[in-house]
């Protein structure tokens, strides 16, 4: 067999034995971290759903009080909830980032 049929094949070897190491290798990184990464997801995601219920209530205990058209105080509520929540979300999303 000629010697360069040799080389290569030995060439191929290595180059899927290298690409079986870094997969398995990412695939370990992949497993350690995502306990982790799901906790993180799912207290940012309660987090979230938990202060939106407060600022729209607050947000409504503080309009309501002003004694304004239900009307006025919907899309008051709306608007100011939205910015708030824009705002908290920015927050929960850098620190668990």
């Amino acid at each position: 067999m000629p010697r360069w049929i040799l080389e290569a094949a030995t060439n191929t070897a290595t180059v899927t034995g290298t690409l079986v190491d870094r997969g398995q290798a990412l695939g370990d990184r992949i497993l350690t971290a995502l306990p982790s990464i799901v906790i993180t997801v799912g207290l940012a995601w309660l987090v979230l759903r938990m202060l939106r219920g407060a600022i729209r209530q607050t947000i409504r205990r503080v309009l309501e009080r002003r004694g304004e058209a239900p009307r006025e105080i919907a899309l008051r509520l709306n608007t100011l909830a939205s910015i708030i929540e824009s705002a908290v979300r920015f927050v929960v999303l850098i620190v668990a980032g």
